[in-house]
């Protein structure tokens, strides 16, 4: 079974239709995986223990994310977590309402628990088993065909954006027919805004004419808003390739959550965004990356759990240093002619790159002034002096 569904995912055309099936028919299928307990965490707890434990918390006015796993979903419903990679600009809204209502549920159960959460997002995970389709090996694979769909990247943090407060949706009511209606920011554009109405959307528009409109302000819909540059990874690339990048959205609670130097998995949909429009200038759009789960490789958990891969790597690290036939010096020479070994020399430029990678440890001052422990590294020269190499 897992076999088929890998082999579906892989293809570029899906096999199924989404509008063959009916919005609350989605939302009961959500319902019944979530309710279903398939999916477990690493801790043990089920999706519902996870959404009871948002509704203790105190404040409503958090973002709060339960992480779902393709997997278990494509285990649990093999057409609906197809449907989810390949369209999930139409299948998170279901998703979104279905832990809406599991939330209800819990609350009449037991209302003592505390209140039902507004926001809840949703972090998709386990995308790098679902084929090349939805894996991609590096940023210069992204191509038009894979606009609004689920894609995975990895990539290197070069650039983070302030942090921004973005208007997602305002409120209006028309003075005459005391209408009521709700206006989206367009996202696909660079520089999204909301336009003020100039006919009323009541559905007896054409008796109601009014172009007089009075907009709530306290039903404005906002959202944390940044957006982070990723560069690929020299190491994924061939020899003479430059690498290229791509703009990662980051929204709610991912705001802030990598920072430059960061290696990092994004799972997200790619989209098209135009640029601001300026006559007579031609209309221009990039690739841009919104992004439903992030994960730092980098981490000083990640990297401990990989430092020492067995036990035979350990007694050899070991060994090494307890060896008395070499001086200390002679051991930190033998690490740095080991950096690049087709590279003849450069043993300063070698130490200079070898302590960036190792890094150092994080520390604070006596003025609570954070100092980071890892360092930049710039190589100075002349063309021809292999500094890329």
């Amino acid at each position: 079974l897992q076999f088929a569904i890998l082999n579906t995912l892989a293809g570029m055309c899906p096999l199924y239709d989404p509008t063959a099936i009916l919005p609350h028919e989605y939302v009961e299928a959500f319902e019944k995986f979530i309710e279903s307990g398939r999916q477990i965490s690493q801790d043990g707890r089920d999706l519902v223990s996870c959404l009871e434990d948002i509704i203790q918390e105190d404040d409503r006015s958090m973002c709060f994310h339960i992480e779902v796993c393709l997997l278990s979903l494509l285990d649990f419903n093999q057409q609906l977590g197809t449907l989810l990679v390949h369209y999930p600009d139409y299948i998170l809204g279901f998703l979104s309402t279905a832990l809406m209502n599991v939330q209800k549920k819990l609350f009449e159960q037991s209302p003592y628990l505390g209140s039902v959460k507004p926001i809840v997002s949703v972090r998709l995970k386990g995308a790098s088993l679902l084929g090349d389709s939805v894996n991609k090996t590096c940023i210069s694979s992204l191509r038009s065909a894979d606009a609004g769909r689920l894609i995975l990247v990895r990539g290197t943090v070069v650039r983070t954006g302030p942090v921004k407060l973005l208007e997602c949706a305002r409120v209006y009511q028309c003075t005459k027919c005391k209408f009521k209606f709700k206006i989206q920011a367009d996202l696909d554009l660079q520089n999204p805004s909301i336009s003020t109405p100039t006919v009323c959307r009541s559905t007896d528009a054409k008796t109601c004419k009014s172009n007089s409109f009075t907009c709530f302000e306290n039903e404005r819909e906002t959202r944390d808003y940044q957006e982070v540059k990723i560069q690929e990874q020299v190491d994924s690339l061939n020899t003479g390739t430059i690498p290229r990048s791509v703009t990662v959205i980051l929204e709610y609670d991912l705001v802030d959550f990598c920072q430059p130097g960061h290696q990092v998995e994004v799972t997200g949909i790619l989209r098209r965004r135009w640029k601001t429009l300026v006559s007579p200038v031609r209309a221009d759009l990039n690739m841009v990356l919104e992004a439903k789960n992030i994960s730092i490789l980098n981490s000083v958990e990640f990297s401990i759990a990989r430092t020492i891969q067995s036990d035979k790597d350990q007694e050899f690290f070991e060994n090494f240093w307890l060896d008395a036939r070499e001086s200390v010096l002679d051991k930190k020479m033998t690490i740095i002619n080991s950096l690049c070994p087709q590279i003849f020399g450069m043993h300063k430029a070698k130490l200079a790159i070898l302590l960036a990678l190792v890094g150092g440890v994080s520390c604070k001052e006596t003025n609570s002034v954070a100092v980071r422990g890892e360092i930049h590294c710039l190589l100075v020269g002349d063309p021809g002096l292999t500094l890329l190499g």
